[in-house]
Formats: structure tokens, C-alpha cells, sequence
């Protein structure tokens, strides 16, 4: 692979190498290997337990296919880099940091079991979602079926007994419903929750922070707590949604979080080059309503889409430079830049912003290759991560989460869209320690 001569060609070189014909079973686990033999301080040895455990902490789902193997390896090095010194505050041995970020990800996943396998659940917080609120306010997630008491007191025969007992005294109670309450609370720490309401609503999407309780005396108090870390309504269309739980696959999961039609708020991204001061020191977005032919164009055309309170990032010299919350919805504005000879017309549409930058600013090359791969309809990125040629783009919340992640010290205002979940969770610097 052409990558060993450039290794920043990584990721072209592992789509090239996939689609030749005698690649077929050369996953992450086999060429790794060999590309960390050969330059170990570019290439990282990532095998099922090594992805299993940075997919956990950085919040992805890579799997072992080669193309994913350059995002692994990017991140891998950023959660080595992040746990490096506390790493060697112990009595290991005189080994890199690599190597022995790999000893860990063994013991972790083979001998402490850590971290489990990732489950996706649909769980409506009540009937029409009527318990959302204190849902999303507290941090947790909840069901009924409450006269069955602590689920944890009891063992699998000795809940199917007290479910028989309640299902013959209430007529509307059935064994499929209650049996939901012993799923619920068997639900592991670290699996992903989807909040809705009905079949066509998502209201929220967490992760399991602690295990199963039971607050007596209380409407559904079968609860879990949850980290809600993005609280972005999504419109679905799900008519199977009609039980209390219902398990997701990951391909449904990914689809439901990178949904952006009909929410209340949009993601948006614009490339700004030399007009990124200006715009900025104005507070305002400014495209053409046309060509000078008369072409509509569609990257200018979204300007008309941009409602208030939408969240637009500003890309400009290789890299997200700030954060906007747009303030009011597109007016008819004549040009205000002094571009001559340009190849549009004067009349145009303004948006109002309200700028925020972001420090330090995220190079492109942090994120494109993992988010080139959500293959946004009409987004900022093409195939490879490069940067389509335009003005306004769609984004997702998908994408937004992702950049966020990989970018855990930048400091984002306080409109950001999407509440960022911890890089680094204080399990895994209290197991080095605890081992």
C-alpha cells in the first residue's frame, strides 16, 4: 500500500486496496499488523478488542472493514495520547505507549469483560411521552407496570411467578407487557437509548450511565439512568413503535441519529474563504438568488430554507473557524462585498448570525473522513473528505456529534445543538489504576 511512502494517504490507500478484487478478507485486524510493523509510530495495531474498546470511549461504531481503519487508527492515537500519562503514574514496564495502550485493551475486553457489547433500545417514556420532562430533566429514563416492585429481588422464575399473579388481577395487564419490565431492567450500562413519542417522533437519543432502580410510591418507577446527549426532535415513521421497548439494530439506530428532516432545528454548514471577515464583522450571510444567466443554483437556493434559532458552521482556510445561531430567516439584500466582475448577480439574500468563534479553531482533517462516510444528500464533503466547491450545505446532528468528539478541546457556545458527551469516561483512568 502506497500509504507507507506517505502515510497520510492512508485513507485513499485502504478505499484503493478494498476494491481490488484480491482484497476480499483483508479486514483491520489482518493488514494492521504489518502497517504498524512497518512505521508503528503512524500506523496502530487495531484488533476486535483494541476497535471495541476506542469505539466505546470516542463514541463511534467503527467496525473491523479496512475502510474504517484509518478513523480507528486517528482516534485510537487521540485516546492514547489522552490516557498516556496517567498510563505511566504505574508500575508497568518500559514500553511505548502503543503497546502497551494494547496490553490494556486485552485485559479490558478478555479479562475484565469491559466494555460489553453496545445494545440499541426505543423506550417511550410513558403514553404519548407524557413523562418526558422529568425524563430529560433528571437524567433517566422510566416505565410503569410499578406494582411489581424492585425486579432486582427477584430472579427470572420468581418474576414470571409475581407477573402471573398481577396479570390475573388486572384485565389489562398481559404477560408480552410485563415481561418488558424484566428487559428493561437487565439493560447494561453503556447501551444507547431512543426516546419517542408514538410512531412518528424522536425525542431524544442517551446512553445508559448506571444500572437498573426502583423508586417506590412513584408512577413508572422502574428507571434507568441515562445521559441525554442529544436532545434533537426527529421526525420518524415507525408503525412497529407501538411497544414500550423495542430493540434497534445498529444500521436503524444510525439512520434514526443521522435523521435531519423536520426537526425544529437544522444543521447547516458555509464556506466562507474571503469573505469570512466581512460576514463576520457584519453578522450576516450573504448568496446570490442567481446566476448572472438566470441559474438557480441549490447551494445558494438554502439560504431560503434557514429558519431562526439553526445552528450554521463556518469553514473557511482548512478548517471550522466558528459557530453561528441565525437570528432571523433569509431577506432580500443586494451584495454587500466588493467583489468585482463576479459571476452572479447583485440581488441576493442576507441572513442575520450571531458569530461565535471557535478556539481553537477544528482542521478539516480532524473529522472529514469519518463524516465523508455519512454521505450527507446535498452536504459539504465529498466521498473522499474533500470540500465540495459552494456556499451553503446541509449538515446533520450525526455529523455535529461526530466533530465534537473529535475535537474535545474546542469550547462551544452555549446554543450548540447538541450537548457533547465526555471524551474520556472515568471508568478507563480508574481501571488502569484499579487493576
Amino acid at each position: 500500500m502506497g500509504c507507507n511512502e506517505k502515510p497520510d494517504q492512508l485513507a485513499a490507500a485502504c478505499l484503493d486496496f478494498g476494491q481490488l478484487p484480491y482484497s476480499k478478507g483483508f479486514q483491520t485486524g489482518v493488514i494492521s499488523p504489518i502497517l504498524n510493523a512497518l512505521r508503528p509510530d503512524d500506523f496502530l495495531l487495531i484488533n476486535n478488542k483494541s476497535r471495541r474498546v476506542v469505539n466505546y470511549f470516542s463514541g463511534t461504531s467503527s467496525s473491523h472493514n479496512l475502510r474504517y481503519y484509518p478513523d480507528s487508527n486517528k482516534l485510537a492515537r487521540s485516546l492514547i495520547d489522552e490516557v498516556a500519562e496517567y498510563m505511566s503514574n504505574f508500575d508497568v514496564p518500559d514500553i511505548r505507549d502503543d503497546d502497551l495502550f494494547d496490553m490494556f485493551t486485552h485485559w479490558l475486553v478478555a479479562v475484565k469483560k469491559y466494555p460489553p457489547a453496545t445494545h440499541y433500545w426505543k423506550i417511550a417514556p410513558g403514553e404519548n411521552a407524557w413523562n418526558w420532562k422529568a425524563c430529560k430533566d433528571g437524567d433517566f429514563i422510566a416505565i410503569g407496570w410499578d406494582k411489581l416492585g424492585d425486579v432486582h429481588r427477584f430472579n427470572k422464575s420468581e418474576f414470571e411467578a409475581r407477573r402471573d399473579e398481577l396479570v390475573a388481577e388486572h384485565d389489562d395487564w398481559y404477560k408480552s407487557g410485563v415481561d418488558q419490565v424484566w428487559r428493561f431492567a437487565h439493560i447494561k450500562e453503556g447501551d444507547k437509548i431512543v426516546a419517542n413519542r408514538g410512531t412518528s417522533e424522536v425525542l431524544g437519543i442517551g446512553t445508559v450511565s448506571g444500572q437498573y432502580y426502583f423508586v417506590p410510591d412513584t408512577r413508572h418507577g422502574h428507571r434507568l439512568h441515562v445521559d441525554w446527549e442529544d436532545l434533537t426532535p426527529r421526525k420518524v415513521n415507525e408503525s412497529g413503535w407501538r411497544r414500550t421497548i423495542v430493540e434497534l439494530d445498529r444500521e436503524k439506530f444510525e439512520k434514526i441519529f443521522n435523521t435531519t428532516d423536520d426537526v425544529e432545528k437544522k444543521i447547516w454548514w458555509v464556506n466562507q474563504g474571503l469573505t469570512l471577515n466581512m460576514e463576520e464583522e457584519g453578522g450576516y450571510l450573504w448568496a446570490p438568488a442567481q446566476s448572472k444567466s438566470g441559474r438557480q443554483i441549490y447551494h445558494w437556493d438554502t439560504m431560503l430554507e434557514v429558519q431562526k434559532d439553526d445552528i450554521i458552521l463556518h469553514y473557511a482556510d482548512g478548517g471550522l473557524r466558528y459557530v453561528s445561531c441565525v437570528l432571523a430567516p433569509a431577506e432580500k439584500a443586494e451584495d454587500p462585498h466588493t467583489v468585482s466582475d463576479s459571476d452572479w448577480s447583485q440581488e441576493g439574500y442576507s441572513i442575520r448570525v450571531d458569530y461565535q468563534e471557535l478556539k481553537p479553531p477544528i482542521p478539516l482533517a480532524e473529522f472529514s473522513q469519518i463524516v465523508s462516510k455519512l454521505d450527507i444528500s446535498q452536504g459539504p464533503l465529498n466521498k473522499n473528505g474533500g470540500v465540495n466547491q459552494g456556499y451553503l450545505f446541509r449538515f446533520t446532528p450525526g455529523a455535529l456529534n461526530i466533530i465534537q468528539k473529535c475535537s474535545p478541546e474546542t469550547v462551544w457556545p452555549e446554543f450548540e445543538i447538541i450537548r457533547r458527551s465526555n471524551w474520556i469516561r472515568t471508568y478507563a483512568v480508574e481501571s488502569v489504576g484499579n487493576k
